[in-house]
């Protein structure tokens, strides 16, 4: 049985023996989870990938965001006039 294991932006096709909710195990009869914050294994390749490509857009849309806050920042730090 294979699985797709995804770390960070690679995909990989491994082997495993077998699985439950939480845990798969290697062809080497190493118990590995199957979800952790840097890595993830998937039934398909398409899943795995979808997968990277939601996790970057996200980083992306949140750069967007605070590029957009620094930008009005930046606009009402240059609109600062001395108060007399």
């Amino acid at each position: 049985m294979y699985k797709y294991l995804q770390q960070f932006d690679s995909i990989k096709k491994v082997e495993i023996t077998r699985e439950t909710d939480h845990f798969v195990w290697l062809k080497d009869d190493r118990r590995d989870k199957k979800t952790t914050s840097w890595r993830n294994y998937f039934d398909t390749y398409e899943e795995a990938k979808m997968f990277i490509i939601m996790t970057a857009a996200g980083k992306v849309d949140g750069l967007k965001y605070h590029l957009q806050k620094a930008e009005v920042e930046l606009e009402k730090a240059h609109a600062l006039e001395e108060n007399e």
